[in-house]
């Protein structure tokens, strides 16, 4: 056991390095595996050195258990996502915001919107709702963006709608009804695979009158264990707000 511990330790300090160093990941999540990294090094640390009643070990055991049977199962829900591809002749498509560099969208936003694109090509009956406001760092707002690079790819702009006033997930959804032409339209959610699972519970929530779908969209297999990770700690946090 001493020895899988400080195995993990290392794992977790390498990937966290390579987020760091090697991709450039600048979200305050990354650190959780570095933190990762002390605590599994840690354990095994006093393992070695500190012999520990039966119950207390025991009591560690179960606790360990519960708490992997709790994080695989969530993580079946968030992966039961990862191949949701909607319905044709939807009435709208809403394309989830995020940060854009500049006026230039980031890579993980090119993704949702590459697969709105192939969405809309095959349905050009669709509106697609493009969401987000403007914050830090960004020139124009994130709807503008995404509005602006589906056209250089060929999207009618009558066929675009743009919501920029919105911050969150929560609110990319709710400020998009004032686009909704019926009282129960049929709505595709586009976003990264690893995110759908929780829009989805999201779009069900706040808007309850509608038929509510997902489109996932793909993201970068590298950063995946990064993204599983923090989706999963995201689903919990929104689960015990009440939220999902």
């Amino acid at each position: 056991m001493t020895v899988f511990l400080l195995i993990l330790a290392a794992v977790c300090l390498i990937y966290f390095l390579i987020l760091m160093i090697g991709a450039g990941v600048s979200s305050a999540f990354v650190w959780f595996w570095a933190a990762a990294a002390a605590g599994f090094g840690g354990l095994g640390w006093l393992r070695r050195r500190i012999h520990l009643p039966r119950p207390v070990r025991v009591t560690v055991l179960i606790l360990v258990i519960v708490g992997l049977i709790v994080f695989l199962a969530v993580e079946g829900m968030i992966l039961s996502h990862f191949r949701d591809e909607g319905d044709p002749d939807l009435d709208y498509l809403i394309v989830l915001g995020a940060q854009v560099k500049g006026t230039t969208v980031s890579r993980s936003l090119r993704m949702r919107l590459d697969t709105a694109v192939s969405y809309l090509e095959a349905n050009p009956r669709t509106i697609v709702i493009v969401t987000g406001g403007q914050g830090r760092g960004e020139e124009i707002t994130e709807a503008q963006a995404m509005a602006d690079y589906l056209i250089e790819k060929g999207i009618p702009e009558v066929q675009i709608r743009r919501e920029q006033n919105s911050t969150t997930t929560e609110e990319n959804l709710l400020f998009s009804r004032e686009f909704f032409a019926e009282e129960a339209p049929s709505i595709g959610i586009v976003t990264n695979d690893f995110h759908l699972f929780r829009a989805i519970r999201l779009g069900k929530k706040i808007l309850p009158q509608a038929k509510i779908l997902g489109i996932a969209a793909p993201s970068e297999t590298f950063l995946q264990p990064n993204y599983l990770v923090r989706e999963f700690f995201a689903v919990i946090k929104y689960g015990i707000s009440g939220n999902l």
